[in-house]
């Protein structure tokens, strides 16, 4: 079995950002959603692949979503 290592996201991810002219990011852009859950430090560790099924599991509370009541 080959030795997994945890995915280092790359440090200039921000750049990977679609922006406007202004240098803000597009809320609503698919990619950049994409890009924030993929590469986000918050976000690590909240996303899976059940590679048997093809569904995305969430396998931890998103820090946006405040605590739990």
């Amino acid at each position: 079995m080959p030795h997994m290592t945890a995915h280092e996201p790359p440090r200039d991810w921000l750049a990977m950002l679609k922006t406007n002219d202004k240098g803000n990011p597009h809320p609503g852009l698919t990619l950049n959603w994409t890009v924030m859950l993929e590469h986000h430090p918050d976000a690590r560790g909240m996303l899976a692949l059940d590679e048997f099924s093809g569904q995305t599991m969430l396998l931890a509370r998103p820090p946006w979503s405040g605590p739990r009541s």
